[in-house]
């Protein structure tokens, strides 16, 4: 299956100077694909949440390592198949972020994340009457962001890209389960609450 689809993608951050807790998600967005001869008129379903706490490397808050959690939820019905697959993965999640000033307002931001191991199962439903089945499943994912940020006042504004590389298999076989890549223009606006 290939398509296009769009979500937005909510992030709260709370730092206090060299620790911040980041939270993230795409609530669960549903976007029709074009219809394929072997599977038939897919309208997958996809939510992703991902949190971690990061600490800042070095007194001026531009570099910073973090750990945390990632999780994706996942709804594909195969019509040609009738079947519904659906799954939720979970797991360990990794990241670098650099925040380089360029000028007394500008930045640029470079973050890389990686859950590499995440575990869960498919479980298929059968609408011509076949018992349900669940197979166990293991994937890993990596994310990478580089953006140009303005800041101003208690506010940024950041222009970037996103990419986004996910790979599943199941493991009582070895084979491929799911594959997702991915490169997004992002256009992300901050602002600073006060707490």
């Amino acid at each position: 299956q290939r398509g296009v689809g769009a979500g937005a993608l909510l992030e709260m951050a709370l730092r206090i100077p060299r620790v911040e807790l980041l939270a993230e998600g795409i609530p669960v967005v549903s976007t029709p694909q074009a219809a394929s001869a072997h599977y038939g008129q897919a309208t997958p379903a996809l939510g992703i949440f991902t949190s971690t706490l990061d600490f800042g490397l070095d007194r001026f808050g531009r570099l910073w390592l973090g750990a945390g959690t990632f999780i994706v939820n996942q709804r594909t019905p195969l019509p040609n198949l009738n079947q519904v697959v659906s799954s939720r993965l979970a797991g360990g999640r990794y990241e670098f972020i650099a925040h380089l000033p360029v000028q007394s307002s500008h930045f640029v931001e470079f973050r890389f994340g990686a859950a590499p191991r995440l575990f869960g199962a498919d479980h298929y439903l059968f609408s011509d009457g076949s018992a349900a089945v669940d197979r166990d499943e293991q994937a890993s994912e990596v994310d990478m962001i580089l953006a140009y940020g303005v800041r101003h006042a208690h506010s940024s504004l950041l222009f970037g890209l996103r990419s986004l590389d996910f790979a599943a298999k199941f493991t009582d076989t070895g084979e491929l389960a799911d594959r997702n890549q991915g490169v997004g223009i992002m256009i992300e606006a901050q602002r600073d609450l006060g707490f």
